[in-house]
């Protein structure tokens, strides 16, 4: 393309759909969309990112912290 720049090392990591070596903090709260949360984890994982999940206590209620390992 003209004039287009050419992309840097991270910036082609970033538009090819990795996230290695990131770290992710998902903050998941008692609500319907909890049950969607496992498969967010699953695919930031398949991406290579590392993620750590912290819930509330009503969250509990909805998922196990098992279905976020």
């Amino acid at each position: 393309m003209a004039g287009r720049r050419g992309r840097t090392g991270k910036e082609a990591e970033l538009a090819s759909g990795s996230l290695a070596g990131r770290e992710v903090v998902l903050g998941v709260t008692g609500s319907i969309a909890a049950y969607k949360a496992a498969e967010l984890v699953r695919r930031l994982r398949e991406r290579g990112a590392g993620v750590s999940v912290v819930m509330t206590d009503a969250a509990r209620h909805f998922i196990t912290p098992l279905c976020l390992q």
